[in-house]
């Protein structure tokens, strides 16, 4: 691995500019400048293969088969190439068995796509430095390679342009208040009969994609209305994925350590959020389920909860988040944590399995790549995703995105639809002149 040190004269959004017009690049994206885990943001171009499909057990042969034998990895940033994409929501059907189908696939896209990155750039926000960095045969190979990417900085200008688009779009979710109050009600059912603790229930928003729409351009005006630490653009040909979560899924350092973040309880106002009994038995629903998950692949006693229900505050809303954390067994990689604790416990429910199975019932398609992860496993053992929640996907006919909430026992129907709205909020305000149906609101 080599890493080549330069004065940063423009912003990782202006390298983005250049660099995502190409298939399959990936720009993780820390955009929210005070959060403490807003350090390190990175552009993936040139993957050198393509895998789409892959279960969690292909993908860890894939990675050790084409591990960068580097020596010892000595580098500035945490990631030092290896497999980058995305794992969505439906991969855990074939992993937990899962087979009753209730729902279409709306929209035909893959399960799973990672790609191999052996180049890319690094920016480090606190220390406002930047790395071009690269695996080469040799010191001369990489010489030309790091030579080219400077060339290509040098089209930055070219590229700057105006974020603003003009048009109307009108978005409508599959679900109108009524309905999905009814099935807000149909698990309070479920949990009153002791089937589960609690499940989250989501909607999908969606619009006719317009010609004039850029994803690129709209994802700049998108991290500005909704800047989040976990934020994430993605180019993969055919469709884009425009991503600003601020939820981590799990972190993998290389020393095995992994913290998750969870986030359950949303509120406009902290302090009520603090007072919620019912927001707060949510998050520590999920907490237990989350210490569950890591323990199958973490060292005995190592699990443990170092921060519970503390506020972070976002545009215009307020989480209850808390923190997870253990030591990763040593016969264990990053990808078998994840595939351990694949999907969120906070974007399905308690018990995980049966809560998926209800939610299948209940919503009107597939997740696809939402409530899934985006991130990456590097070569190193470390490992960074979020949750896959306030993202947008585009493809050449649609626009959309799902928002939903947890549903516990104490769940007020029509509340709950209200906060689905305050979720989808921040996104339909992106768009210009977007119209949108929130029925009977």
């Amino acid at each position: 691995m080599t890493l080549y040190y330069f004065p940063v004269s423009d912003s990782p959004e202006n390298v983005a500019r250049v660099f995502t017009k190409e298939p399959y690049t990936l720009w993780f994206d820390s955009a929210r400048s005070g959060h403490a885990k807003n350090q390190f943001s990175y552009i993936l171009f040139s993957p050198s293969q393509i895998f789409k499909n892959t279960s969690f057990e292909d993908q860890k042969k894939i990675l050790f088969s084409l591990k960068q034998d580097d020596g010892e990895f000595l580098s500035p940033v945490p990631f030092c190439g290896g497999l980058a994409g995305y794992w969505g929501y439906d991969l855990v059907r074939k992993q937990e068995n899962i087979h009753e189908c209730h729902q279409q696939d709306k929209d035909d896209l893959p399960v799973c796509v990672l790609g191999m990155y052996n180049e890319f750039y690094a920016f480090d926000h606190l220390k406002e430095v930047a790395w071009y960095v690269c695996y080469s045969d040799s010191k001369q190979d990489a010489d030309e390679k790091f030579l080219k990417f400077k060339c290509r900085l040098d089209q930055i200008q070219s590229y700057k342009s105006s974020n603003e688009q003009e048009g109307e779009i009108k978005f409508i979710s599959d679900f109108s208040r009524k309905e999905y109050e009814l099935s807000v009600q149909k698990i309070i059912n479920h949990i009153f009969e002791g089937d589960i603790f609690q499940a989250n229930m989501s909607r999908r928003y969606q619009a006719a994609k317009p010609d004039y729409f850029d994803p690129f351009l709209h994802y700049l005006k998108l991290r500005k209305e909704n800047s989040a630490p976990y934020s994430a653009y993605m180019n993969m040909d055919s469709f884009h994925i425009l991503s600003t979560s601020p939820e981590s899924f799990l972190s993998v350092d290389k020393k095995g350590w992994v913290t998750t973040r969870p986030i359950k309880g949303t509120a406009r106002n902290g302090d009520d959020l603090q007072k919620s009994e019912k927001d707060r038995a949510e998050n520590i629903m999920i907490v237990d389920l989350l210490r569950n998950d890591l323990s199958k692949v973490c060292t005995d006693e190592s699990v443990t909860v170092s921060s519970l229900c503390h506020s972070e505050e976002f545009e215009g809303l307020t989480h209850l988040v808390s923190v997870v954390e253990g030591q990763v067994k040593e016969e264990n990689t990053s990808l078998d944590v994840l595939q351990a604790a694949f999907p969120g416990g906070s974007i399905t429910g308690a018990p995980k399995i049966e809560s998926m199975r209800i939610i299948e019932k209940l919503e009107r398609g597939r997740r696809g790549i939402y409530c899934g992860a985006l991130g990456w496993a590097g070569y190193d053992g470390a490992m960074e995703t979020n949750i896959a929640i306030r993202t947008v996907i585009c493809d050449d006919r649609n626009i959309w995105f799902n928002v939903g909430g947890g549903i516990t026992i104490s769940s007020d129907p029509a509340l709950e639809f209200e906060e689905t709205c305050l979720k989808a909020e921040r996104i339909l305000n992106s768009f210009n002149g977007g119209k949108h149906d929130c029925p009977d609101r």
